[in-house]
């Protein structure tokens, strides 16, 4: 939501934001891609303007809430070339013609957190669900993470702290050699 509320217009506003008060839906924030990770100047997902509506064609991955967002924010290119300079940002709800999810990532670490791909095929979006125009997606795209990465710096340092916590208590209940292992070097 917080693209929406950094760059959303009062109806955009109203409809999306009112819509993740009303009921328990979720939303995801699509910048990342295979080729780019977190150089979202480097995106290839592209958008063209068809009349009044854009037209979008790419592949988004890593995508936090993809499985069950119920609608999207995407940042496209009009020309990779340009880099930042082509970027813009779209709402697409779920239910748009073309888009479609990917599998439920399979991750390591932080697997209560739904992670998918997100592929766009002739998407089309209309003028409305227009965010920010060609060449104001990354300043968007920044701001929205100057925004909310300290919120996932908090949440990593809560859990290392209960790594930590558990892995003490574990080698203080652990015993090897007639000893806890807490006290065996390198523990």
């Amino acid at each position: 939501l917080t693209p929406i509320r950094l760059g959303g217009n009062e109806e955009q506003k109203k409809k999306y934001l009112g819509l993740l008060a009303a009921e328990p839906v979720m939303a995801s924030y699509a910048t990342s891609e295979p080729g780019a990770g977190s150089d979202v100047a480097g995106m290839k997902t592209k958008f063209k303007q068809v009349g009044d509506d854009f037209v979008l064609n790419g592949q988004k991955c890593w995508i936090t809430n993809a499985s069950h967002a119920r609608f999207y924010v995407i940042f496209a290119t009009a020309d990779a070339a340009t880099r930042h300079k082509g970027i813009a940002a779209f709402i697409v709800d779920r239910d748009t013609p073309g888009l479609r999810v990917g599998k439920k990532e399979d991750k390591l670490g932080q697997r209560a957190s739904d992670t998918a791909q997100v592929f766009l095929e002739d998407c089309v979006v209309p003028r409305a669900n227009l965010l920010a125009p060609e060449g104001q997606g990354f300043k968007l795209a920044m701001e929205t993470f100057n925004q909310t990465r300290p919120d996932i710096a908090a949440g990593a340092t809560g859990l290392m702290q209960r790594c930590i916590d558990e892995s003490v208590a574990y080698a203080k209940e652990r015993k090897t050699f007639g000893t806890a292992i807490a006290n065996h070097q390198l523990v």
